[in-house]
């Protein structure tokens, strides 16, 4: 055996270079060398000089223990596509409209190579496939809403953008599992999407100050509150109903359903009492500012009691924004922040109502989140830079300690 290795090598059928042998079998090169306990042999090509160069460079890279310059596993897009939305589904807990999407845009990617002259797998696919990929998305007409009956239209920008994007998340995917050469980029990557020009995009309609004043006038009762919060502060109506739960305490989140649609928001209780309202017309909502649940910062904490100090500039600046009388009485601002006091300026500027009676519908996140409040202080104690005075936040311990060291622990009495 040893005798015909040598024969072997000196007809110049193989040689080795440390850990890497060639082979030649008909007029291919061969390298076969273990990495991580399992054996490779990768195909080169019919270049010995090639081939000599290869096992070298592998050799070097096996000898510092990084990964090999051929060794990772070929695999389909297709394959690709199907593991990465099983990852998202089974692993990574998206919601189901998020992997809809994530479906929906990589499909365009498996019909682009169905049609095209384009390598079906992830160690061929290269930036000038995804160049073309990208003249291909430019050039098609899909329908709005996925209707089969729906007037197609070309893809506009941001469209264009989410599905190469998504093709990106899924090659990165794909790199993270060795499905691509290891020094290979990722083709969608070295597009720079962040880059593109959007000059075609969905219009926004906002409301004008009389078009608000309109709107809420008509809302009875119950929607009132809750349309007032959502042009407020933003917040989508899953937020909405745990603030609203959160003051009456009558259900969980599990016993309720948020339906949204784009003339109205509807709140149903799906428990046993579903007769009844989880939330009440009169419940009053807050204005959350900058992180509600915090309200600080990553280096700095604001405490809420000292918003008062400089809750008078806060007020005349909204004040004049908003064109209210700068010399009418203000309400009690205690433990306000400054998202409240623009909340309550532009409840009295759209409902022509002083600055007192208009407070009467803002409830500060101290009282809604009093829990959360408190247990943020706790922990920013000592940790953060107080916003308020130079140097460490300390948080005031009003309650008086004990005189004497007691373990409370009742597994100690």
């Amino acid at each position: 055996m040893a005798s015909s290795k040598k024969g072997a090598a000196k007809s110049g059928k193989t040689f080795r270079v440390g850990k890497v042998r060639g082979d030649l079998r008909g007029s291919i090169w061969y390298l076969t060398y273990h990495e991580h306990g399992s054996r490779k042999r990768p195909r080169v090509g019919p270049d010995r000089d090639m081939a000599r160069r290869m096992a070298a460079q592998i050799h070097a890279q096996l000898e510092n223990s990084v990964p090999a310059a051929l060794s990772f596993e070929p695999l389909k897009i297709a394959e690709l596509r199907s593991r990465w939305l099983d990852h998202h589904e089974h692993v990574a807990r998206s919601s189901v409209q998020t992997i809809r999407r994530y479906r929906a845009a990589t499909q365009h990617l498996l019909t682009f190579l169905s049609g095209a002259r384009a390598p079906q797998t992830t160690a061929h696919f290269g930036v000038k496939h995804a160049e073309a990929f990208v003249r291909h998305l430019r050039s098609i007409r899909v329908p709005p809403n996925g209707h089969p009956h729906a007037t197609p239209r070309p893809l506009l920008d941001k469209g264009v953008q989410f599905i190469l994007a998504t093709c990106r998340a899924l090659f990165s995917f794909g790199m993270r599992r060795r499905h691509l050469p290891p020094y290979a980029e990722n083709p969608f990557a070295v597009l720079q999407l962040d880059r593109m020009p959007i000059e075609q995009a969905k219009p926004i309609l906002l409301f004008g100050a009389e078009q608000e004043r309109s709107f809420l006038e008509a809302c009875d009762d119950w929607q009132f509150p809750l349309f007032l919060t959502l042009m407020l502060t933003g917040m989508r109506p899953g937020a909405i109903f745990r603030v609203a739960s959160g003051c009456r305490r009558a259900a969980s989140p599990r016993g309720c359903s948020v339906r949204s649609s784009p003339g109205s928001t509807t709140i149903r209780a799906t428990s046993t009492s579903s007769a009844r309202r989880t939330t009440s017309p009169n419940c009053r909502w807050s204005s959350p500012g900058r992180n509600a649940s915090t309200g600080c910062s990553s280096s700095t904490c604001p405490d809420l009691k000292n918003a008062g100090r400089s809750g008078s500039s806060i007020w005349q600046l909204y004040l004049a924004q908003l064109e209210l009388e700068p010399t009418q009485r203000l309400p009690d601002d205690t433990n306000w922040t400054g998202a409240e006091i623009r909340a309550c300026c532009r409840l009295a500027a759209l409902l022509d109502l002083p600055l007192v009676q208009a407070a009467q519908n803002v409830v500060p996140i101290a009282v809604t989140a009093s829990e959360s409040v408190e247990r943020m202080r706790t922990w920013a104690s000592g940790r953060c830079l107080s916003a308020d005075r130079s140097g460490i936040y300390r948080r005031d311990e009003s309650t008086p300690r004990s005189r004497r060291s007691v373990n409370r622990k009742a597994s100690n009495n």
